[in-house]
């Protein structure tokens, strides 16, 4: 068991943004165009558009963990998993009980876990999980009662904790059953520890031992640990010896006798690796063939029959390359990589561990398909690989979140979305919904849905993108609360909205639902964005219109009055509008460079927390019902929940209104801002948004940086803790991203 940094003119970051994507000037390795979409936040309505957002929702194919590390090595255990990734950081997630994760605590973790320290090796077995650090000291921690965190106590721990070795000090490998565990030494002798009821520490007794117990005087080169039986194979001869419960022959030994030391397998052979699982046994031989032996009821042993037990070694008989480089045993599940690095499974599958679409048990090995894998491991009833970019794929039971599938409790780091066979244009991010347009001009939706918003003429659930219309020449997307509008190339009457319209946000007069894309206003529309319940868009003569509620005056008509269709906004000293971006219950706009009023930030609507930044007291006026001169020369605006951040063209970042959870950026929580206030002193700031309670940032180098509330994992870097100031999110470049006024989560591409 065991990409691109050059904005579009006039682009404006928006909490409910609409952009197009520039193909122009590439600064990055991906093709043009070729952008990936990802999400992060809550996900309590499948908003992030990463699909299985309940727990326990098993998957019968390989889905892919959140998140944007590369990952090393992976060891999955009975409700857990465990995985370093390449900058030897340690992280764990699912079952916590008996604080098998390590992280200090006994709750569970829907999300990886960082656990301190610099990690080379990792083994996650049945409530107990061990390590070996960059310096070769061994650690190990969860369910201690018989000492199988061999530091010579019976008490849980729940962080690592150092065992306690006598002689040799150092480790190579480590591996944990079933409240015991083996491990190889540098200087390859072996040692066990913990439960021995029946045998499995392989010290010819069955007393458990708290501390590492040296397994005979030899030297070995590799050790696998069962539920309660062990093999390792000897460094002298490569000869393959097992002990243990053995009741259905899964010491190989051609019996079902117990042994409390090593035996050699029947059929001698010489051998390189060894799993072990509940009641079944594989390894591999230095040919590259693979054997299997032991209980067979499910066809795990891998040789197109059920007959059960197998107490000797049986060749696994497969199809195309017939030689193995790894092993790795579940329950009653069997998986291997070929040695041409694809997956292949056999043996039990009502979970659909075998990864292959199905819940059907299979005795012959099948592949879930071509890709290819670093590393694998099989947990109790999931089984999970690194393929080969360094991305994590679970498949099987997902209970506590162990296969990395389970985004009900929020999805804490950017998350590639599905469908990336064909790359995505732009998208939008709502309160429990989002879109993306795809290269192709295809509109793709997910989430709630409860009023149509996802556009596929459904009101039910979408937990992963769904095509919205039949369209293929959008360009364009923006989502308010339970609102979607989007932009088509087809130059005149292009804006189509969907979903709610209740308060008159498709400005065609109509308060009727639409589950599809519906014709919006007449017009030729350049950009638009969807507000809580309003909505503002600027046509292709850079003229601004804004319909829906006005009860703060967000439409900025000088009136609180419902506007039902479009409404022109004007200002003294703009010619014409370059952006717009819509929030809960206020609006901002940036003029053209063009007009007298150079690129010119003006905001409007409530004003209860000095989010429209005409200084004063917050609140003071309630509101503003027409657009507000700010100052001059800006080129970004995000309006959140009740806080604005935007981007001068001097590549400053500015912030202004609520600031409860540091969702300003100024180091500080609490105290509102009522006009704009620099944050810090970089200079090479490109696009901002705002959610509710954070807000998120991208340089032109196109790295992200996010700030503010982070109990949904908000600001995308795992650490679940609020920060006052712009935070790096590691890994991930990004040139725009979308945010929404209500919303726990973030969208990002390029």
């Amino acid at each position: 068991m065991a990409a691109l940094a050059l904005l579009l003119p006039f682009l404006v970051a928006s909490t409910f943004a609409s952009w197009t994507a520039s193909n122009s000037s590439p600064t990055n390795t991906l093709a043009t165009g070729s952008w990936l979409l990802s999400s992060w936040g809550t996900s309590n309505l499948g908003q992030t558009g990463l699909v299985s957002v309940n727990s326990g929702s098993n998957s019968t194919i390989p889905i892919a963990l959140p998140g944007p590390e590369t990952w090393a090595s992976i060891s999955t255990g009975h409700q857990d998993t465990c995985a370093i990734t390449d900058a030897q950081a340690l992280y764990c997630w699912g079952y916590n009980g008996l604080g098998q994760l390590g992280d200090g605590t006994v709750g569970d973790e829907f999300d990886p876990e960082l656990i301190a320290g610099s990690w080379s090796s990792i083994s996650a077995g049945y409530d107990g999980t061990c390590g070996i650090k960059t310096d070769q000291t061994l650690w190990c921690w969860g369910y201690n009662v018989h000492g199988s965190v061999g530091d010579s106590t019976t008490a849980d721990k729940h962080a690592p904790t150092a065992a306690t070795v006598s002689g040799t000090t150092t480790w190579l490998s480590v591996s944990v059953g079933q409240y015991f565990a083996c491990g190889l030494k540098t200087d390859h002798t072996l040692w066990c520890w913990g439960n021995n009821g029946n045998g499995e520490l392989g010290i010819g007794s069955t007393t458990d031992a708290t501390l590492p117990t040296q397994v005979g005087a030899t030297t070995w080169s590799a050790v696998g640990t069962g539920y309660d039986h062990a093999c390792a194979v000897k460094s002298s001869d490569s000869s393959l010896w097992c002990w243990g419960y053995n009741a259905q022959g899964q010491l190989g030994d051609a019996s079902t006798t117990q042994r409390t030391s090593p035996v050699a397998v029947a059929g001698g052979g010489t051998w390189t690796a060894v799993s072990g699982g509940i009641l079944h046994t594989c390894a591999t031989r230095v040919s590259g063939a693979m054997y299997c032996w032991g209980y067979n009821a499910y066809g795990q042993v891998g040789d197109g029959t059920t007959t059960t037990p197998r107490s000797s070694p049986t060749l696994v008989t497969t199809s195309g390359v017939t030689t193995w480089s790894t092993v790795t045993l579940g329950q009653n599940t069997s998986c291997g990589l070929k040695t041409d690095n694809t997956l292949w499974c056999w043996g039990h599958n009502d979970l659909g561990m075998l990864g292959n679409g199905n819940t059907t048990d299979q005795p012959t090995p099948v592949s879930p398909g071509t890709s290819t894998y670093n590393t694998i491991s099989g947990g109790f009833q999931h089984v999970c690989g690194i393929r080969s970019g360094g991305t994590i794929w679970c498949q099987g039971y997902d209970g506590y979140g162990i296969a990395g599938q389970t985004k009900d409790y929020g999805v804490f780091a950017p998350s590639q979305l599905p469908l990336t066979a064909s790359a995505w244009a732009s998208g939008a991010q709502a309160t429990t919904d989002g879109c993306g347009v795809k290269s192709d001009g295809t509109i793709w939706c997910w989430g709630n849905n409860a009023y149509g918003q996802d556009g596929d003429s459904t009101v039910t659930v979408n937990l992963a993108p769904d095509r919205a219309g039949s369209g293929t020449n959008w360009s364009t997307v923006s989502m308010g609360h339970y609102t979607t509008c989007g932009l088509t190339t087809a130059g005149s009457n292009n804006l189509l909205c969907w979903g709610y319209g209740g308060s008159n946000q498709f400005g065609t007069g109509s308060t009727t639902d639409q589950h599809a894309p519906t014709a919006g206003p007449a017009g030729s529309w350049s950009s638009v964005s969807v507000g809580d319940t309003h909505t503002c868009a600027i046509n292709t003569a850079h003229s601004l219109y804004c319909w829906g509620t006005n009860d703060q005056g967000q439409v900025g008509n000088g009136t609180t009055t419902l506007a039902t269709t479009p409404v022109a906004i004007t200002a003294s000293g703009v010619s014409g509008w370059a952006s717009v971006s819509a929030g809960v219950a206020n609006t901002c706009a940036i003029s053209t460079a063009a007009s007298t009023n150079s690129s010119a930030l003006y905001c409007w609507g409530y004003n209860g927390h000095g989010q429209d930044g005409k200084g004063g007291a917050a609140g003071s006026p309630a509101n503003y019902q027409s657009p507000q001169l700010l100052s001059t020369g800006w080129q970004s605006v995000g309006v959140g929940f009740y806080n604005t951040c935007a981007v001068k063209t001097t590549g400053t970042l500015w912030c202004f209104g609520y600031n409860n959870d540091g969702q300003l950026g100024n180091g500080s929580s609490g105290a509102d801002v009522t006009s704009p206030a620099q944050i810090g002193a970089v200079t090479t700031w490109s696009t901002a948004a705002s959610g509710d309670g954070f807000s998120c940032a991208t340089r032109t180098d196109r790295t992200l940086w996010c700030w503010g509330t982070d109990t949904s994992g908000q600001l995308g870097d795992r650490n679940k803790m609020q920060q006052n100031s712009p935070q790096l999110v590691p890994n991930v470049k990004f040139s725009y991203l979308d945010g929404h006024g209500n919303v726990d989560g973030m969208i990002a591409w390029g």
